[in-house]
């Protein structure tokens, strides 16, 4: 069974990229293949999850490095400096894209944890826009605290878990 999860690199497509951008020996020219695509129809989940790994590396490379970017491909892009500004735009329309045009985006919007993806996906946009602060992620938020507020219906604590939080 392979890995599913929100963000860029919790899927085996964008791991399989991650290893093959950090073995190569024109990691940019790999970064700007993974890049290039028509923008006219859905992108499969495979072509959405590289094109997501590949704005990571353009994110990395602007200093705005994601959490769970591997060490390796880490390692392997502070070296290459920040990125041209047609390879930045080439990131931040394919994320655009990505989002709005993609198989992966189906299926994580017919997922339970969309809201997971969703985050990442806008934290990934943000670390592409240089003009956005960008505080970087002290890693995964911890459960919520148990809640003892009382329950507007039936006055008892609120207790923890999918019902003890509202979300809005």
């Amino acid at each position: 069974m392979g890995a599913w999860g929100p963000g860029s690199f919790e899927n085996d497509t964008a791991m399989d990229f991650a290893t093959a951008a950090a073995e190569a020996e024109k990691t940019r020219d790999h970064i700007d293949a993974a890049l290039q695509f028509e923008l006219t129809e859905a992108l499969d989940a495979d072509t959405a999850c590289t094109a997501v790994a590949a704005a990571e590396c353009v994110a990395a490379m602007l200093g705005r490095p994601a959490a769970d970017l591997p060490d390796p491909l880490a390692k392997k892009l502070a070296s290459l400096g920040a990125p041209d500004e047609a390879l930045l735009d080439k990131a931040r329309n394919s994320m655009s894209f990505v989002i709005s045009h993609s198989e992966l985006a189906h299926l994580w919007a017919e997922a339970e944890d969309h809201g997971a993806f969703n985050l990442a996906m806008t934290g990934l946009i943000d670390r592409l826009n240089p003009q956005i602060e960008h505080k970087p992620s002290k890693g995964r938020k911890k459960a919520p605290d148990f809640n003892s507020s009382p329950c507007a219906f039936c006055n008892k604590p609120m207790g923890e878990g999918e019902h003890g939080m509202f979300e809005f």
